[in-house]
């Protein structure tokens, strides 16, 4: 990041940061940051461990890309290394989180859901999941599944029992050169309400014109 151009102006917002960020919104918690996979033109993150990626590096969501088996191997793997392989706790609550293009990680995860009613160890470390964070979710492909609206995949999510936060600003909402993302995020809210899922929005910087500063600051906001 401080190598790039452009983006070194923002490298008050890098993976260290984000992490001492998120610790401060969860403490007594322990973070882990999943970095991509890897960065387009060393800017746009492509997390193609949880997604196919197209050509143009965005994802291309499907029912089943083995991201919650990745998840769950990824969240073991981390507890032996803290606690040893002999004494890992049961049951700790998972918060997951994702920020900007990371929310398509979340995205995929609950297109997978279905999942859960045929593989046991996955239904059991579901159970962990406790709430969700939507941060300013969005990215530069074209329309279509930047936030999820398909009925069946939030039925699941509902299923889980689990909070869902979305916090969002004008950089997203009101970009006129992606304007579905909004009305998708509008459809996201709305069906969670109608499935009665226990769902938080917050709109940040509303008087605001928008601007890649406040997008970032939903990480200290949230």
């Amino acid at each position: 990041m401080e190598c790039h151009r452009d983006n070194k102006r923002y490298v008050e917002w890098n993976t260290e940061a984000a992490a001492q960020m998120i610790s401060h919104r969860f403490p007594n918690s322990v973070v882990f940051v999943i970095k991509p996979v890897y960065m387009h033109l060393m800017t746009f993150s492509t997390y193609s461990n949880f997604w196919e990626a197209s050509e143009t590096c965005h994802p291309l969501h499907c029912e089943n890309f083995n991201a919650l088996e990745h998840l769950f191997r990824l969240y073991n793997s981390a507890e032996e290394q803290i606690y040893g392989k002999d004494n890992v706790p049961e049951n700790i609550p998972i918060h997951i989180v994702g920020f900007s293009k990371g929310c398509t990680v979340l995205n995929q995860l609950v297109f997978e859901l279905h999942i859960l009613r045929k593989v046991k160890h996955l239904k059991s470390f579901a159970t962990q999941f406790k709430s969700f964070y939507w941060l300013d979710g969005g990215h530069s492909g074209g329309p279509g599944n930047t936030w999820v609206t398909q009925t069946e995949a939030l039925q699941d999510l509902a299923s889980l029992g689990c909070e869902v936060h979305i916090h969002v600003t004008p950089y997203q909402m009101k970009d006129p050169l992606r304007v579905w993302i909004g009305k998708e995020e509008a459809k996201f809210y709305k069906k969670l309400k109608n499935l009665k899922v226990n769902v938080h929005r917050t709109a940040h910087f509303e008087t605001e014109p928008p601007s890649i500063e406040n997008h970032f600051c939903v990480l200290k906001e949230f």
